[in-house]
Parts: structure tokens; sequence; C-alpha cells
């Protein structure tokens, strides 16, 4: 199974970390995400190919964003790029 990276940056809504987790697909970050808070930006990366960003709103319905590509991991955590 692929390694996947789910990196949350700071933003007002929680702290900075890097979540890594084994899924059959990248599907699977949405089991992980699961408890996550509502309107939380996360990139989701597997190895050094940024997938897409994800967001999901107040009513439990996820925004799946695949143009946006930062140009490193750090300028996803840090918000820059």
């Amino acid at each position: 199974m692929p390694t996947y990276q789910l990196i949350f940056r700071a933003d007002g809504l929680g702290e900075p970390r890097v979540t890594e987790f084994k899924g059959t697909n990248a599907a699977s970050a949405f089991s992980v995400l699961e408890k996550e808070r509502d309107s939380r930006e996360v990139a989701l990366w597997n190895g050094k190919d940024m997938l897409a960003t994800l967001v999901r709103d107040r009513s439990g319905v996820w925004t799946v964003d695949t143009t946006h590509r930062p140009s490193s991991r750090t300028a996803s955590l840090t918000g820059q790029g």
C-alpha cells in the first residue's frame, strides 16, 4: 500500500502538522480526516507529488481541488508558494 501525507498548515483553525497514513488509494484520506474540524484545509501528498487540497464544509460536503499545487511540501505547510 502506498504511503500518503496530509499536511495541515497554520490556519487559525489548528496547529500545523503532517499526518502519514497508508491506504489502498488517495480516497483513503477521507477516513483519516473524519474527525478533523470543518473548514480545515489540508494538502494531500503522495511522496513528492501533491495530489489535491481537501476541505469539508459545515454541511459535510468535501471540496477536492486538484489545480492548486504549491512548489514544495514546506510551502504547503507554511501557506507560502
